[in-house]
């Protein structure tokens, strides 16, 4: 990249000492970016400048500090405020640290206290190598609406779509009420293809959730968020859900460790919970591929799930990095002294809205605990859970998988036990 195509911040005024207010700054920067459009490749607005944070700590103070929606004037469409190629950048996650310090108090506003809100208006956007530390717990990273035809909900927003979004090689701490909320209307198409690739979050207490698919009161469309893919992240975080996906999608996790750190919890904390309400087939698609998980309460859980249909798979993972602990010191078949003496559920399976479930594997997988599956009197012909080739670490098979009903819906084929010892 050449210089003349990178816009510092410190050219603008920001000092970048984590003590003086940068916010005015870094947003005369961003206008700058934004200004920077050519029309040469299509008729819609690509970058052609991408917005730099040198080493250094920007205090930012302001909601949409970084990167707002601007009002459209009336009957305007999307493309006056579509932008294809943003990137955001800094040295690398500890050199270049932005601090969101606002005075938000809380809101039931998705659009509020956002470091970063975009309606309808990103394409094909970066934003790498960059630390976000907040101050508040009443603060968002991100805020991405969409609406492919205005239904009035956010009629300023005008209408549009945005997907093709990578988030790479950032770092997240301090206390958030969320990461990234992914929100739509009735007319809800494209917020979507969302890659994150070595996002680091360390100590953050996640007042709703890090990631948060689908917003009330759940129009249909936002099954289309479509195409979510967690590369090799390390999340390290204390409290709280890390991925809320209330409306199905296509979620795909790739290696990586998740861990819950906090013991002293007395309330429940999910890696992965999937929603319960009803949509269309084809958008209920969960993989979870050679990753670490590691659960440290008897109030943590790797999922809780309530999917109607689709399909769930984890293939090579393990959430036994505490059983060695476990194992060494279990008297009887439920005695677990890190987990207060008592089998830790570490997945949960709730298929009583609908009478209905997903066809659920585990494939080649290290296992700890139990596994709960919640059914009814009126259980459907969907929804199956099938163990193949797992190490159950901690359980027999007779009290790993626990069910409503007398005999649960599952398949268990070539797996062990790894005995006490």
């Amino acid at each position: 990249m050449l210089d003349d195509d990178i816009v510092n911040v410190k050219n603008y005024g920001a000092v970048g000492d984590g003590i003086h207010d940068d916010t005015a700054a870094v947003k005369s920067a961003m206008a700058a970016v934004l200004a920077s459009p050519t029309n040469t490749i299509t008729t819609n607005r690509v970058l052609t400048k991408s917005l730099y944070f040198p080493p250094g700590t920007y205090v930012l103070t302001e909601p949409d500090a970084l990167l707002g929606t601007p009002a459209l004037a009336a009957g305007a469409q999307w493309g006056s405020n579509l932008v294809h190629g943003l990137e955001i950048f800094g040295a690398g996650e500890r050199s270049s640290l932005i601090v969101f310090s606002s005075d938000a108090t809380a809101s039931t506003d998705p659009r509020a206290n956002n470091l970063i809100t975009a309606a309808n208006r990103l394409r094909s956007a970066k934003i790498h190598d960059l630390g976000f530390h907040s101050t508040n717990p009443n603060q968002s990273l991100a805020y991405l609406w969409c609406s492919a035809a205005n239904d009035g909900t956010y009629p300023a927003y005008g209408s549009g779509a945005q997907n093709r979004i990578e988030w790479r090689n950032l770092r997240i701490t301090g206390n958030w009420l969320r990461g990234w909320g992914f929100d739509g209307d009735t007319n809800a198409n494209l917020n979507s293809e969302q890659l994150f690739d070595w996002v680091y979050v360390e100590g953050v207490n996640w007042g709703d959730a890090g990631v948060r698919s689908g917003f009330a009161p759940y129009p249909a469309q936002q099954a289309q968020f479509l195409n979510y893919a967690f590369r090799d992240c390390e999340f390290e975080w204390n409290s709280g859900t890390m991925l809320d996906f209330a409306m199905g999608g296509s979620i795909n996790i790739h290696g990586g460790s998740w861990i819950l750190c906090d013991t002293t919890q007395t309330t429940t904390s999910t890696m992965i919970k999937l929603g319960k309400n009803n949509i269309a087939d084809g958008s209920w698609r969960f993989l979870a591929q050679g990753v670490r998980f590691e659960v440290r309460s008897q109030h943590h859980r790797v999922i809780d799930c309530g999917w109607v249909t689709g399909n769930v798979t984890f293939e090579s993972c393990s959430d036994t990095a505490l059983a060695y602990q476990v194992v060494s010191n279990k008297n009887t078949a439920n005695s677990f002294p890190a987990f207060g003496n008592a089998s830790p559920r570490t997945h949960s399976y709730d298929w009583t809205t609908w009478g209905t479930g997903p066809i659920v594997r585990y494939l080649d997988c290290q296992l700890m605990g139990y596994h709960q599956v919640t059914t009814n009197a009126a259980m459907g012909p969907v929804g199956k859970i099938i163990y193949d080739g797992c190490s159950l670490a901690t359980e027999p098979q007779a009290t790993f998988l626990r069910s409503t009903q007398a005999t649960a819906p599952s398949l268990f084929q070539n797996n062990g036990l790894v005995a006490a010892t």
